[in-house]
């Protein structure tokens, strides 16, 4: 089970289930109601359609040579899960592995079709084809430059805005506007996990946004879409698609100012780069978390959005207490 756990990575979980749940107490926020049957399923759907692309992309990338030729991979930031190339699990059980995972997010899937709305299919269709096609070797979503988009696309705009159509039946533009920060985030999470994995896909002809750029101009780029990610949550504040305790995601402004720093100094020294790899990383968790107890700024729940918020500040600044710039 321990390989499993890895294999999958469970411990990155949260970067698809949080805008789950962001999407759903959106929809609270906007509408009052909320379906504990409904929500339970969307987690667990989503969840397992993310192990599969986990499990997937380890299978691929080993047929491909890419972790057998990564020697700057560093786990659990880059390099895939390891498990293949240290034997723990065979090729052909992975793959078994991420089949079983959509089987049953499709079984999911369908139930919330009936429940709800053909919408639901829809989004799974696209979330299962990308999580194929996302390093599959006859149709590379990665190497036709696509790689980013279709995780920001995946879990951020699609999680958090299919969460919402599941509670609600519609879409509107507040919580597709209100995904656009998850979405972003999401996706330099990946782009910074590239820059480790840079020799090995680079070896093995994976066309990453870091292998067509290089480290340097993708360290610009990076230290870029941090700053549009924080300006993001301040214009859907201030222009009314979230309510303005949304601006308590700018809290995660010290976090975005870490990864740029070692960004800027460290892309080409990936042991010294880390730091940016885990503040991104933080910053989406607590991104996500401010985010989702705004949407409890209604009804009753009031106060019970103080005490989260209060909680959860203070654990960041737990965590920032850690955080240290004296390797710069």
């Amino acid at each position: 089970m321990k390989n499993w756990i890895q294999a999958a990575r469970v411990y990155i979980v949260g970067a698809s289930v949080l805008p789950a749940v962001l999407g759903a107490l959106q929809a609270f926020y906007e509408k009052g109601g909320f379906d504990l049957t409904l929500f339970v399923c969307t987690l667990v759907g989503v969840a397992l359609i993310h192990f599969a692309a986990n499990l997937l992309n380890d299978y691929y990338d080993y047929r491909s040579g890419v972790d057998l030729n990564n020697p700057e991979g560093v786990f659990p930031f880059s390099g895939g899960s390891r498990v293949i190339v240290e034997g723990k699990i065979k090729p052909e059980a992975v793959f078994r592995g991420a089949a079983v995972c959509l089987v049953i997010a499709s079984i999911i899937g369908i139930y919330l079709t009936w429940r709800v709305g053909i919408l639901v299919l829809i989004w799974g269709v696209f979330g299962i084809l990308t999580s194929i096609y996302y390093v599959h070797p006859r149709f590379n979503l990665t190497n036709m430059g696509f790689g980013e988009l279709a995780v920001g696309l995946n879990f951020g705009v699609l999680t958090v805005s299919g969460a919402y159509y599941v509670q609600t039946g519609a879409i509107t533009l507040s919580c597709i506007m209100a995904s656009i920060p998850i979405a972003l985030i999401i996706a330099l999470i990946l782009f910074v996990n590239e820059f480790p994995d840079f020799s090995g896909d680079k070896l093995a002809a994976k066309m990453t946004a870091v292998v067509r750029l290089g480290r340097r101009r993708a360290s610009y780029l990076l230290v870029m879409l941090l700053i549009i990610t924080e300006l993001s949550v301040l214009f859907n504040a201030v222009y009314g698609f979230t309510n303005l305790w949304s601006l308590t995601g700018l809290l995660t402004l010290p976090f975005i100012v870490h990864a740029a720093v070692y960004s800027l100094k460290y892309y080409d020294n990936i042991p010294r780069m880390i730091p940016a790899n885990i503040s991104i990383i933080k910053s989406h968790l607590f991104m996500n978390m401010y985010l989702a107890i705004s949407c409890l700024q209604t009804g009753g729940l009031t106060g019970v959005s103080y005490i989260l918020l209060g909680l959860v500040f203070l654990q960041q600044l737990f965590t920032m207490s850690k955080m240290r710039f004296t390797a710069v």
